[in-house]
């Protein structure tokens, strides 16, 4: 069965404004880019799974593209309400929608686990916190699922996969830290229930405030060859 895709125009009290529609739905910033995702969906069974556990949290999300002066190709961010996956549209030496999809969206999960989280400083802009070098090899690693022969032509990708495949998941991970040198080698995951509350209390005495959810061990992904150092 198709995953079901809604557009709704983002508004504010847009709960209480459509009582028969929740939060629980992902919503699209415009037709174009609901049409593209449906399409994924379509395609790929990776993508299909990703946007079926996204439309099922209880949190908002929003799939949108961007501006073209963004600097980025894609994005996983908030604005402290809603999440959001953020694509340019392809253009010229970028990857294809469906691998930039596939490594957000896999960001987006990492949140749903409470592996990753954001946290807002004190002028008021989030960044991401608690990513790993694992949660970013995870991220590449389902890429690959859904990557056309142009994505594979196109440096970072391409080579996560040569090793990958002639050395292993493990050596392609230690190949990413020359990418990303201030990912932890070490999983760093966000506070469980037991702990969240009072770690955001520390923060918010800070001026600052976390938005995730709690860790959830039992939910963990387990990718080959990942224990021990690398």
């Amino acid at each position: 069965m198709k995953p079901k895709i809604l557009l709704l125009l983002i508004v504010f009290n847009l709960a209480s404004a459509i009582p028969e529609f929740s939060l629980a739905v992902v919503k699209f910033a415009g037709k174009k880019i609901e049409e593209d995702i449906q399409y994924l969906c379509d395609r790929y069974p990776l993508i299909k799974k990703q946007f079926e556990i996204l439309s099922a949290s209880e949190l908002r999300y929003v799939i949108r593209y961007g501006h073209d002066e963004d600097w980025y190709d894609a994005i996983f961010e908030t604005d402290g309400q809603t999440l959001l996956l953020t694509f340019m549209e392809k253009k010229g030496l970028s990857y294809s929608l469906q691998v930039r999809f596939a490594h957000e969206a896999t960001h987006a999960l990492q949140f749903e686990r409470g592996q990753i989280g954001f946290i807002r400083n004190k002028d008021g802009d989030w960044s991401a916190v608690n990513i790993d070098l694992w949660d970013e090899a995870e991220a590449f690693k389902n890429s690959l699922e859904v990557a056309g022969i142009e994505d594979l032509c196109l440096g970072k990708l391409g080579m996560f996969r040569w090793i990958y495949e002639k050395e292993s998941y493990q050596k392609a991970a230690a190949w990413l830290q020359s990418l990303y040198p201030g990912l932890s080698i070490f999983r760093k995951n966000n506070p469980d229930a037991a702990n969240l509350e009072a770690v955001n209390r520390f923060y918010i005495k800070k001026g600052c405030r976390l938005f995730c959810k709690a860790y959830q061990t039992a939910a963990m992904p387990q990718p080959e060859n990942e224990a021990g150092n690398l």
